[in-house]
């Protein structure tokens, strides 16, 4: 389901700052999920849409969410993390956050070309804000950018959690070094 931009301001502006509130004060680590629990689709498009349009530095986005619904995968997912294995299977819904290693200039220019489009700017007013975020990318070595990439990931899955702690919806995050183990097995690689 898409949501149009008028519809999520409005959506979000009923959202008292009381309800977020209580929703964060009901928060708290899952140990188990019920399996035979489902998440009705509005849900689950609500839940992907936070993700999708989460803030990022420059707004870059430099990640990629991937919903295993396949049971399968989910089960030879759960062998890597055997701590976690029971979540990951019985859980209404899994997504892989996934971050770039690296950002590069043409990474930037793609972004740039295509808010450039949504907005219909025009080249001369666009060409300052690309030419300073390349050079910001340039200017990190491989390690930082990483770590960036990685934090970016983080506003993204704070942002899900903020939004979606009003309707008591639980979220557990596995920690990365999992990720690692999954992203080299499943060869996962620059996005």
């Amino acid at each position: 389901m898409e949501y149009e931009k008028e519809e999520s301001f409005e959506s979000i502006a009923k959202i008292s700052a009381d309800t977020v509130v209580n929703g964060m004060k009901w928060r708290y680590a899952t140990k188990a999920f019920d399996g035979t629990r489902t998440l009705a689709q509005q849900d689950r498009d609500a839940l992907l849409a936070t993700l999708r349009l989460a803030p990022s530095s420059y707004g870059l986005q430099p990640w990629k969410f991937v919903v295993v619904d396949d049971p399968g995968i989910r089960r030879s997912l759960g062998a890597l993390v055997p701590a976690n294995k029971p979540k990951i299977e019985d859980c209404a819904l899994f997504v892989v956050l996934a971050r770039r290693t690296l950002t590069s200039a043409e990474d930037v220019s793609h972004h740039v070309d295509m808010l450039q489009a949504e907005r219909n700017l025009p080249s001369e007013t666009i060409q300052p804000l690309r030419d300073m975020v390349i050079q910001s990318v340039k200017r990190k070595e491989a390690a930082a950018l990483d770590n960036w990439n990685a934090r970016q990931v983080y506003v993204a899955l704070g942002n899900c959690a903020t939004i979606h702690a009003r309707d008591g919806t639980e979220l557990e995050a596995i920690q990365s070094s999992y990720m690692l183990l999954i992203a080299s097995k499943y060869c996962i690689s620059r996005m």
